[in-house]
């Protein structure tokens, strides 16, 4: 999965685009996907800070990571349309 592949796939399932920050700014509140040289990071932020960083050396295992932690929360689905 590339961030290509991760971003199709967010859509797919609904992701309010409110609950993700990939790539600056990160917001608060947000699951966060960032490139910082030839490291991939992923992580959430509360309360200004980033927690539960998980650092990759692949684009791949680092958009499997967030694409599971965003999915695991339910509260990041945007509401169906009726």
């Amino acid at each position: 999965m590339d961030l290509y592949d991760l971003l199709a796939r967010l859509r797919y399932e609904r992701v309010d685009d409110r609950a993700i920050s990939i790539g600056h700014p990160f917001r608060e509140g947000t699951y966060c996907l960032e490139k910082t040289g030839c490291e991939w990071r992923v992580f959430a932020v509360e309360r200004g800070e980033r927690i539960a960083l998980s650092v990759f050396d692949s684009e791949h295992a680092a958009c499997e990571k967030f694409l599971a932690l965003v999915l695991r929360d339910s509260t990041t689905r945007s509401p169906k349309a009726d």
